[in-house]
């Protein structure tokens, strides 16, 4: 791509040389889009679950220790947002593919998954038990 700039002629040297713009995302191909909108879906679902967290969090420890124990799994969570991005260009940088970097940050999310359904039915389990 050039660019005038004046009487001369800018020949730009990274591969990035053009931003994609609404039209590229529209005429892009339909498994594209169709990456993108689960993409954008995902992001959704995993902030509501997040703003969810903070309830059952609350609900986990006694009241006396409720707002240490809030604000401790909410200063894991910022590590955790610094930590990621930083992760993911260590691994991209060690040639990872795209596929292999989604599916490392999907099973990190398998933990939580587990906790959240085992304590659920932790829940139901001793409100079914007779006293």
């Amino acid at each position: 791509m050039q660019a005038a700039a004046g009487s001369q002629s800018v020949q730009w040297s990274t591969p990035v040389d053009r931003l994609p713009v609404a039209d590229d995302i529209a005429d892009a191909p339909a498994p594209q889009t169709l990456a993108l909108a689960i993409g954008f879906a995902i992001g959704m679902l995993l902030n509501g679950t997040m703003a969810s967290l903070y309830t059952l969090v609350s609900q986990s420890y006694p009241v006396v220790a409720r707002t240490s124990g809030v604000g401790l799994v909410l200063g894991v969570e910022c590590v955790g947002a610094m930590l990621s991005p930083t992760v993911a260009g260590w691994l991209l940088d060690a040639s990872w593919a795209s596929a292999q970097l989604f599916l490392f940050y999907a099973a990190s999310l398998l933990p939580a998954i587990i906790a959240v359904v085992a304590r659920h039915y932790r829940q139901e389990a001793a409100a079914t038990t007779p006293l």
